[in-house]
C-alpha cells in the first residue's frame, strides 16, 4: 500500500492535479486495485476519475451496476 500512496504523492509534487483510474477489465471483471487506488489518489490529494472497458460478451446494463 505504501508504494501506491507514494507513486500518487510523487505525481501530485509534480504538479498532476487529476488522475483516472481502471475500475473494469476488457474482459469483464471488476478491477479489484481501483478502490485502493481512488483511496489513495483521494489521500494524495488529487482529483479522481474512473474508467470502465466494456465487455461486448456481457450485458451493458449489468456491467454498469
Amino acid at each position: 500500500m505504501a508504494g501506491v500512496f507514494k507513486n500518487f504523492s510523487c505525481m501530485k509534487n509534480l504538479g498532476y492535479e487529476h488522475v483516472i483510474i481502471r475500475a473494469y477489465h476488457s474482459y469483464g471483471a471488476i478491477d479489484l486495485d481501483a478502490p485502493d487506488n481512488i483511496l489513495q489518489s483521494n489521500k494524495a490529494g488529487l482529483s479522481t476519475d474512473v474508467y470502465m472497458f466494456p465487455c461486448r460478451g456481457k450485458n451493458a446494463t449489468t456491467q454498469v451496476n
